[in-house]
């Protein structure tokens, strides 16, 4: 995937005031929203903008509500070769009717069944949350990070474009070992029948 391309970002919070905060950091920093972003940009991001590898990513939001839907979006995305790098998940999602709602650590972790490479993190304006917990519940280790509220816009930013490399770096290295073994493959073969 060329760092061109759009980084898929995946955010489940119960309040709307909250999806709307995502909203705006991100269209702040749209190369498509330049007007929003010269009206806003100083409010929000200061430091942030002028970056020139941060400004380089193309960022795709989509935002839920409700943690089924948001499962329902991440099947949909791995069906269509079109998965989510990053997600942001409310550790505390309110009751709505459905079965994944009322735990965000819940929905993490069926996120992570259906998809081990995406990029998690939680988000909590709680203190009764522990790291440990949440490590155990959804690993592994180094594709889980825990943010405590309230947030910071030049924080999720960030954690938004260092997770997308991240995400982005490991599927390079994929495709590179898949290429390699599929190259060693094919010279094992032709070895084998120049020898006969």
């Amino acid at each position: 995937m060329s760092r061109s391309q759009q980084v898929r970002i995946l955010v489940v919070d119960d309040e709307q005031a909250i999806l709307n905060l995502y909203q705006e950091i991100f269209s702040v920093m749209s190369p498509a929203s330049q007007g929003f972003g010269k009206k806003h940009s100083d409010r929000i991001l200061p430091d942030i903008q002028q970056h020139p590898i941060i400004s380089t990513q193309i960022f795709s939001l989509a935002l839920y509500q409700r943690g089924e839907d948001a499962l329902q979006a991440v099947q949909e995305g791995l069906v269509k070769n079109t998965p989510f790098a990053v997600a942001f998940i409310d550790a505390h999602l309110l009751p709505g009717g459905g079965e994944l709602e009322g735990e965000g650590i819940a929905l993490a972790a069926k996120i992570r069944e259906f998809d081990p490479r995406i990029e998690l993190v939680l988000m909590t304006g709680y203190t009764n949350v522990n790291p440990q917990d949440i490590i155990v519940k959804v690993p592994p280790l180094h594709k889980i990070l825990y943010l405590e509220k309230p947030i910071c816009s030049k924080e999720i930013y960030q954690f938004a474009a260092s997770l997308g490399a991240k995400w982005q770096t490991e599927r390079e290295l994929e495709r590179a070992h898949e290429n390699l073994e599929h190259w060693l493959h094919e010279r094992t073969v032709e070895l084998i029948q120049a020898n006969q």
